[in-house]
């Protein structure tokens, strides 16, 4: 850790790293639960946030929730974009 803290682009990977987590964790509630685990945290970049999904079902379902998704983040004092 103390190399990471040291290398600001290691350092910088590292709080893109935790932000996306941190998305993931405050939609986490709106996810349907069956659906929870077919997703990960994806790359941030610019104000977009990619989620990544296991399979071809969770994207379709996940393609309908992406409005509310924003939203609650937006709420939540995120910048993320539509």
């Amino acid at each position: 850790m103390q190399a990471i803290g040291q290398s600001q682009t290691l350092s910088g990977m590292l709080d893109l790293h935790s932000q996306s987590q941190l998305y993931l964790k405050t939609v986490e509630n709106l996810l349907p639960v069956g659906m929870r685990d077919q997703l990960l945290a994806g790359p941030v970049d610019q104000g977009v946030w990619c989620i990544l999904v296991r399979h071809n079902a969770a994207a379709a379902k996940l393609r309908q929730l992406l409005p509310a998704l924003g939203a609650h983040l937006r709420s939540k004092g995120h910048a993320v974009e539509q």
